[in-house]
């Protein structure tokens, strides 16, 4: 298998993923989202251990690159599979009305000049700082100034976890106590 296998394994696997733990999650399931790809990613693991430290194969890294571009495929398939043994519908397709495909088109625009504008906003300075890089800025100054900005999102880590039980519950508003409940909490009390 080659790039254009790792390309649709990536690219179809993500898109799985991102579906059917979207599906799982609007039905209050938080765990399988996590759990799968978090199984998948120790099995790697112990795959590369496996692999690296007691083979000692000169093809290891092949093997290695193989399983880590499959697993984005098996995420997404394990989470359809748990999706549809939970809560199997019958399978009716029906056309979308006008006015909520204008509403997605909306919301996925909004969605994507913030993604954008997100990805300036976080790599822009990198690009100014390496454009200097040759004159006032060595290789090794602007190494530490990217890993400072890699640590800063490290902090953007926890609040993100906290937002994929957050914003579903809020947004389903099944929860009318929810809010409430979840500031004292957060506050302790």
């Amino acid at each position: 298998m080659g790039r254009p296998g790792f390309f649709f394994d990536f690219y179809f696997g993500t898109l799985l993923t991102t579906y059917f733990s979207a599906l799982l999650v609007a039905r209050q399931q938080f765990l399988f989202p996590l759990l799968v790809p978090a199984i998948t990613n120790f099995l790697i693991l112990i795959c590369c251990g496996w692999l690296l430290f007691i083979r000692h194969n000169a093809g290891s890294a092949n093997v290695i690159i193989r399983f880590y571009f499959i697993s984005f495929i098996v995420n997404g398939c394990v989470l359809a599979i748990i999706y549809y043994s939970k809560f199997f519908t019958s399978l009716n397709f029906k056309w979308p009305a006008s006015q909520t495909v204008k509403k997605l088109f909306r919301y996925s625009s909004v969605a994507f000049i913030a993604n954008i504008v997100s990805f300036f906003a976080y790599r822009i300075d990198y690009w100014i700082l390496n454009s200097f890089k040759p004159y006032t800025i060595t290789d090794n100054a602007l190494g530490n100034y990217i890993q400072v900005g890699k640590l800063v999102q490290i902090f953007l880590f926890a609040p993100t976890i906290v937002a994929t039980v957050v914003f579903p519950s809020t947004a389903s508003g099944t929860g009318l106590n929810f809010t409430n409940s979840l500031k004292k909490r957060l506050v302790g009390y």
